[in-house]
């Protein structure tokens, strides 16, 4: 049996999702072929869609190649972990930490990360290994979390949030108030 280099097999896998997700066409129906089908050429666009999907995994292979080695290692790695994310633009590829949900409610959001801010990202993660990508997000804006997140965070991690920007309001994007604010319904209660 020959040995399977997993890591680089776990990687090809993350830029082809990563390629599928940012693939910007789409077929337009399941392709049915028959030789009357005036569209069979193109099957109603999957070779579009194909042919788009792998350009863009090209560019991925690209983008990587110029990297040094030390980032290239670091950037691998932070894949793997999924602290963050491969995307593409106008601009080209770009690296971007996931952030939906965090600062507006039922909002798909990322935040463009450089290649020399993946140390503080890592930092990040030290402080708060679960929800690194949301403090270094946080950070960087100068930002709360929404108030309802703070749910989801260990009590402990509260002040590092607290410590990103000014307490927020509540209103659109931030229903709910930050934990510290909240009306205790059980204060009054005597057992």
């Amino acid at each position: 049996m020959t040995n399977i280099d997993l890591r680089r097999k776990a990687l090809e896998g993350i830029y082809n999702i990563s390629a599928t997700t940012n693939l910007g066409i789409y077929p337009t129906t399941g392709y049915t072929s028959t030789k009357d089908d005036p569209t069979a050429e193109w099957m109603d666009g999957w070779n579009a869609a194909v042919t788009n999907q792998n350009g863009y995994v090209i560019e991925i292979y690209a983008f990587l190649r110029k990297l040094a080695p030390k980032h290239l290692t670091i950037v691998e790695d932070l894949l793997l972990e999924g602290w963050i994310e491969l995307g593409n633009d106008e601009d080209g590829v770009n690296l971007a930490v996931a952030c939906n949900d965090t600062f507006f409610w039922a909002c798909g959001d990322c935040e463009i990360i450089t290649v020399e801010e993946l140390s503080d990202l890592q930092e990040c993660y030290r402080q708060s290994p679960k929800h690194g990508g949301d403090l270094w997000v946080a950070r960087r804006r100068g930002m709360r979390p929404q108030g309802a997140l703070y749910d989801w965070y260990p009590e402990s991690e509260w002040a590092l949030f607290d410590a990103c920007g000014p307490k927020r309001e509540v209103g659109f994007g931030n229903p709910e108030k930050h934990p510290n604010d909240r009306d205790n319904l059980f204060a009054n209660l005597k057992l």
